[in-house]
């Protein structure tokens, strides 16, 4: 049992990093309309937010198997806690303060309709920390950390990150931010228009 816990907790800590990225990645080319022919703003949007959920879901697994796993020494309260692990406090406790990060992000955006355009816009800055967070948490902790295939996938993660940063700052259609107070926060009906317009 022990080692089928191992290998989920495994499994689902690397794809959550993976799913993590992918979504950070989104939200920085989205922040300022990027977009392309072949993918509209909205359609990129809908894959970020999917994006966010898949990577919460996948974390609180791999928290729950981890904590199961007897052979981790992972008690409940470090997964609140951040820091109090009585083994690898800070690995640990970095993975704890990322998943409570991202919770911040995916219950702020699920309430985004509710919440002032200025208040979510600062809680959503969040996700600047929350990726490099999980990515230091991912590289110091785990069986797998200096395996060779674990670095080539955080370096993977690394470059997907810091191209889309490139991307945002040169695209040309880096006009401004992509949700206002009073305007549709994703832009969806305005995609969805110029998208039947460019197939007519």
């Amino acid at each position: 049992m022990n080692e089928f816990l191992w290998l989920v907790g495994r499994g689902t800590g690397v794809a959550a990093l993976v799913f993590l990225t992918v979504s950070v990645s989104l939200g920085i080319l989205t922040a300022h309309r990027w977009g392309t022919r072949e993918t509209p703003r909205f359609a990129v949007s809908e894959i970020h937010r999917r994006a966010s959920l898949g990577a919460s879901l996948l974390l609180l697994v791999h928290m729950a198997t981890l904590v199961l796993d007897s052979r981790s020494g992972l008690r409940w309260m470090d997964l609140v806690v951040p820091f109090v692990s009585t083994r690898n406090a800070l690995w640990y406790g970095l993975g704890t303060l990322g998943f409570e990060l991202l919770a911040v992000l995916v219950v702020s955006s699920l309430l985004r309709k509710h919440l002032p355009y200025a208040v979510w816009r600062g809680l959503h800055w969040l996700a600047y920390l929350c990726w490099p967070v999980a990515f230091i948490h991912g590289i110091g902790s785990g069986s797998d950390a200096g395996s060779v295939w674990m670095l080539l996938v955080s370096a993977a993660c690394l470059v997907l990150v810091m191209w889309s940063v490139t991307t945002r700052l040169l695209s040309p259609n880096a006009t401004g931010p992509a949700s206002r107070p009073g305007s549709r926060p994703d832009g969806t009906a305005k995609e969805v228009a110029r998208a039947g317009a460019r197939r007519e």
